[in-house]
């Protein structure tokens, strides 16, 4: 009776120090490489699974050619990538020049994106690569014509992006709460 009290927390002592996973660590993988023209870098498409209950991420790394993928090299951190996204659909990445990096895709929510890539380790930051979104599905965009914002602030803020009009209270929605009188 006694080893059987004992056995959950011999398991929950294990977990804690790192000896058992119980609920595991995502997973990274690399799914397409891409050589620049020029041949001096990579763009680098990575893959991770986060678990059950998170969709895949799809990153874009951009790095010194031939650098193997290693999730815990410093070039591969998620903090360095150039792009992230979920719920991607299309996801590819086209050089249209050296130095001139397109990503492309159908649908995604982006929840990272830099227009520009520099290091040390390529010719000392003087190597500078540029990123596009190429949107390949039009019904990824939103459809101005078609929006319906569901309540009257949402109507007054889009009236004033779309067409610059004033929101019926008179002020614009650029300007701060505080000069609204609010």
């Amino acid at each position: 009776m006694r080893i059987c009290r004992a056995i959950p927390i011999i398991v929950i002592l294990l977990s804690l120090a790192g000896c058992i996973r119980i609920f595991g660590e995502p997973q990274h993988e690399e799914v397409a490489r891409a050589k620049s023209p020029d041949g001096v870098v990579d763009a680098v498409l990575v893959r991770t699974n986060g678990g059950a209950t998170t969709a895949f991420v799809f990153s874009v790394f951009v790095v010194p050619s031939g650098t193997v993928f290693d999730h815990k090299a410093a070039l591969f951190q998620s903090e360095r990538s150039l792009f992230a996204a979920d719920h991607q659909e299309g996801l590819q990445l086209s050089w249209r020049a050296p130095k001139f990096l397109e990503v492309r895709f159908g649908k995604a929510r982006i929840f990272r994106f830099t227009n520009f890539w520099h290091t040390q380790e390529v010719q000392n930051f003087t190597y500078i690569v540029e990123l596009r979104l190429v949107p390949t599905d039009e019904s990824s965009l939103l459809d101005r014509d078609k929006a319906s914002p569901s309540d009257a602030a949402d109507r007054e803020q889009a009236c004033d992006l779309r067409s610059g009009c004033l929101p019926s209270n008179g002020f614009s929605a650029s300007q701060p709460h505080w000069a609204r009188g609010s």
